[in-house]
């Protein structure tokens, strides 16, 4: 901490001797003024709070006492200092801090320090001195407010100056110096100063209106105290707003209109008259102005009651309004008052009307009448409000044959008229529940119901017809069963006569392959076998049939029958009857084909490949014309499934080994008992081939071959053979002669090596391979082919070489023998009859040589 300039002029003044120290500080002479320690002292020193180790000052003896003291023969002295807050140079006298002092101690404030300097005069004894040093302050310190946060309770109102003021809102801060105070949040709406009455007190004001009512019921804010060195804390203040009496009653309309029905319960609330205060715990009380005979309000929560009864019917318009002043006043000090006009208006309410009868109701209609006829008729006389006499008419049952019409008269009254609109068909609906519902429109809408029985008379109008279309019999019956006897199928939907069959006729039957007409087309015609067996058909319906095959017959047989009905005006109708022929199992499986022929390839890696079906049908039906198919022998090889009739390996096969199989295949029925196939099928399955085989060499294929080494290109050296265990395209045999240029082999199967190109004598030893076409691999066969000399004249070829070479080398001896004698000659120049030996030499040397194979 930086030390602060002090002025330091201190006068020590020793004891029982008029001479003097000095004691100067770091800026001027110590002087007496401004000491802040109780006792008083001549002089005062200042030290700045915080510094380590600062210099205070320095101590040295007064000029004037130096040649005192050297008078008394006293040459040496030195300075201390007592206690242990301070450090003195003994030499030079410098005074420095012991440390750093703190001002503003835990317990209290120092603001003064005592120093006794001691003047050691050495042999004379020691001369004590006193003095005082100030610390001073540095704003090393904050203000702090008394409570961290401020609750205040304040009335609602007008901006207001000294709205709250307290002394605990001072803040205190330790250093010396002042604090100013201010509002931070809401800066705008809040100011905080000191009191103009009482300067330990801090006032906050507001710039705003405070009102309670508007929903405003605390403020907070937050003020700063700050100091003159920038240090500052916060602290917050709750304002609490306290309600006051300012506000009326008010109703939610200055006009309230109300409708009330005549039918009201005496006694009920019709509705509150609620007022509100904006003021806080208002109580309210409430009052008809002027007090009415139908209705009166508790006072304590408005709700308005009915005291007498209404009656719409019994007022004329215009007198049926009630209007009076509803007044609400609070319970507050100065009590203030509101009120509105209320407009009650009485409501007319439906009330079940007068129900005139208007002569006697039909009870009774002939089935596809005429329209327009009056079922029921009635009338109602309303004396409500044209709001409440909306009458109208509702079918409950019956509307989809009938409607109405209104009319009105005189006195309030309506009439119903209920008519006939759609004609009846009796068979359908032989009784109309008419049922019609009266509603009076209106509030409430009424209801009421009235309801008519209306019985359908019968008119001839429907034919005979069948109550079932099918019928079912076993085939294989006896001859003449009854199997149909049609006054139990048969009906006329008509009543009594008209509802009665009279007569049945067969007109056809024949049979068709399933229930519908366009199946029967072709079928076989049994009318005359069924008309010959009737008895009395024609009265008592009794249908009886001769033996009946359904694989022949059927397996339908469609009837067509004739019925009257016996009334006054007869009707007839013609219908079909569906006789099913129930099966019998006396059918057997029969085979479509008796010989099948699949095939299969060898070397399958699965099982259970499918290699074909068989086929067999029998004629009956269900169960008794399902197959189910069988192996007749046991086999490991294939298997057959009894549903479908596929037939399906067991292992896979070798066609080198087996090349096919036959198997025999029976059948039966699933009928109970079961009836066995009339035939077998033999199925033929042929295995085929696959390319599983490489080539093999003849065993006694000849390997070695000769040939001349002046043999043409194209000359056939040798042949190889070689077969294969295939079939077909996997059987063909394709060769390969490697390595060689000299020879080649052809790939026509014929394996015939022949020569390629000029050959020289010697032996090739090669290898041929045999393969299929598209495979890369084959078998291999080593073999040897010996090139040799062509013949020279009937000699020998060695011996012919050998003299070739003996005379080349007789001609080279003579060259050299002829050069050498050369050389002499030319040396040596001897006579001429060595001359003429030189010459015969190279006469003999210049004759061609003797023919090969002659004598040397």
């Amino acid at each position: 901490m930086a030390l602060r300039s002090v002025h330091l002029c201190v006068l020590l003044l020793l004891v029982s001797v008029s001479s003097r120290v000095l004691v100067h500080g770091q800026i001027g002479e110590c002087n007496g003024t401004g000491c802040r320690c109780t006792a008083s002292y001549e002089c005062c020193l200042e030290v700045s709070e915080g510094v380590q180790n600062a210099v205070v000052g320095s101590a040295t003896i007064h000029p004037e006492f130096v040649s005192s003291i050297e008078g008394l023969g006293v040459d040496q002295y030195d300075f201390t200092v007592s206690g242990s807050a301070f450090l003195i140079d003994p030499d030079s006298g410098e005074i420095t801090t012991n440390g750093a002092f703190e001002r503003e101690m835990p317990l209290e404030t120092v603001e003064c320090l005592v120093i006794e300097v001691q003047l050691q005069l050495i042999g004379v004894g020691i001369v004590p001195q006193s003095f005082a040093v100030n610390i001073e302050d540095i704003n090393d310190n904050s203000p702090v407010f008394q409570n961290p946060e401020y609750e205040f309770t304040v009335p609602e109102g007008e901006p207001t100056a000294d709205l709250v003021c307290d002394s605990n809102l001072q803040a205190i801060d330790r250093d010396s110096g002042s604090i100013t105070y201010q509002v931070i949040s809401p800066s705008s709406d809040f100011t905080i100063d000191r009191s103009t009455t009482n300067t330990d007190e801090l006032c906050i004001s507001s710039l705003i209106d405070l009102d309670r009512d508007s929903g405003l019921s605390s403020v907070s804010l937050i003020i700063e105290a700050r100091d003159q060195g920038g240090n500052f804390s916060t602290a917050t203040v709750t304002l609490t707003i306290m309600d006051i009496n300012d506000n009326p009653p008010e109703f939610a309309e200055e006009k309230i209109n109300l409708t009330v029905p005549e039918n009201q319960q005496l006694d009920s609330v019709i509705t509150r008259l609620e007022a509100t205060d904006r003021d806080i715990n208002s109580m309210i009380q409430y009052s008809l102005i002027p007090p009415q005979d139908s209705f009166e309000i508790n006072p304590d929560n408005g709700d308005l009651t009915l005291k007498e009864e209404l009656n719409y019917d019994v007022n004329i318009p215009g007198n049926n309004i009630f209007e009076f002043t509803v007044q609400a006043v609070d319970m507050g000090e100065d009590p203030q008052t509101g009120s509105s006009v209320v407009t009650i208006t009485i409501q007319d309410v439906n009330e079940m009307a007068q129900l005139i009868e208007l002569g006697d109701p039909q009870t009774e209609i002939v089935e596809e009448s005429v329209e327009d006829t009056l079922v029921l008729a009635f009338g109602i006389r309303d004396l409500d409000s044209p709001e409440n006499s909306n009458n109208y008419l509702n079918f409950l049952s019956g509307g989809e044959f009938f409607d109405y019409t209104i009319q009105s008269l005189p006195n309030s009254v309506t009439v119903f008229f209920v008519k006939q609109v759609e004609s009846i068909d009796r068979e359908q609906h032989s009784v109309i529940e008419l049922s019609v519902e009266l509603v009076e429109g209106g509030d409430p809408e009424l209801r009421r119901t009235i309801n008519q029985t209306i019985n359908i008379l019968d008119i001839n109008d429907n034919s005979p017809e069948l109550t079932q279309n099918t019928t079912k019999w076993l085939e294989n019956n006896p001859n003449n069963i009854l199997i149909v006897q049609l006054p139990a199928i048969a009906m006329d939907r008509d009543e009594g006569v008209d509802g009665t069959i009279e007569e049945y006729k067969l007109i056809s039957v024949t049979g068709c392959s399933d229930t519908t007409e366009e199946s029967c087309t072709g079928g076989k015609d049994l009318t005359g076998d069924f008309s010959s067996r009737f008895r009395d058909f024609k009265t008592d319906g009794l249908l009886f049939a001769p033996p009946l095959d359904r694989e022949e017959d059927g397996p339908y047989l469609r009837m067509i029958l004739e019925l009257t009905d016996g009334g006054n005006m007869s009707r007839s109708a013609i219908h079909a009857l569906i006789l099913e022929i129930l099966d019998e199992n006396d059918e057997s499986p029969t085979f479509q084909q008796t010989r099948y022929e699949f095939t299969i390839s060898e070397e399958l890696p699965q099982f259970n490949v499918t290699v074909g079906s068989v086929t067999a049908n029998d004629r009956d039906d269900g169960e008794n014309g399902t197959v189910r198919y069988f192996l007749a022998q046991n086999s490991t090889d294939f298997e057959i499934n009894p549903v479908t009739g596929e037939i399906s390996s067991l292992r896979s096969f070798d066609r080198e080994t087996t090349p096919s199989f036959t198997i025999f295949v029976t059948a039966q029925d699933n009928g109970d008992p079961p009836n066995s196939a009339t035939n077998t099928a033999e199925v033929k399955i042929t295995i085929t081939d696959i390319n599983d085989n490489i080539p093999t060499f003849d065993p006694q294929q000849t390997t070695t071959f000769t040939i001349t080494s002046d043999a043409e290109i194209g000359s056939e050296v040798g042949k190889v053979s070689a077969s294969d265990s295939d079939v077909g395209e996997n059987a063909a045999v394709v060769f390969r002669l490697e390595p060689s240029v000299e020879f080649t082999i052809s790939n026509d199967h014929a394996g015939c090596i022949a020569v390629a190109q000029p050959l020289t004598i010697g032996e090739f030893h090669l290898v041929v391979t045999a393969f299929n076409a598209g495979q890369a691999e084959g078998s291999s066969l080593n073999i040897t082919i010996d090139v040799t000399a062509p013949s020279n004249d009937g000699v020998p070829l060695g011996v012919a070489i050998a003299v070739s070479l003996v005379s080349m080398a007789v001609v080279i001896a003579i060259l050299i023998v002829s050069l050498c004698i050369l050389f002499l000659y030319c040396q040596n120049h001897r006579g001429k009859a060595e001359s003429a030996a030189i010459e015969g030499a190279l006469k003999q040397l210049s004759e061609p040589p003797p023919p090969a194979g002659a004598a040397i």
